[in-house]
């Protein structure tokens, strides 16, 4: 557990400046979003979500509900901060879990 503890740690100071948390531009999750063609009130889980940023954005810009999950309390701290921001608190709730278990 300490590796891991260790590991995120300085995943999460590593990416402390980036609101995706993966090779994905916003060009390119705005045109996902536009893709999937979700319905107002769809629900999503979305698995080691990182802050956060793919699912409070899809909730401001189509109205999808949903949960995301992630291990780090640094990116869930940023994850609610951020739908707060978009006014989207109410439509997403982000739990701390491991979502590999």
């Amino acid at each position: 557990m300490r590796l891991l503890g260790m590991s995120l740690r300085f995943h999460e100071i590593a990416e402390s400046g980036h609101r995706i948390l993966n090779p994905l531009t916003d060009d390119k999750l705005n045109l996902l979003g536009e893709i999937c063609d979700f319905a107002p009130g769809t629900r999503i889980l979305d698995l080691a979500c990182g802050k956060g940023e793919l699912l409070s954005r899809w909730a401001a810009d189509y109205g999808v509900q949903g949960v995301g999950v992630d291990i780090s309390k640094v990116f869930l701290n940023a994850a609610r901060i951020r739908a707060n921001e978009l006014g989207v608190a109410d439509r997403v709730k982000f739990v701390e879990a491991d979502a590999g278990a």
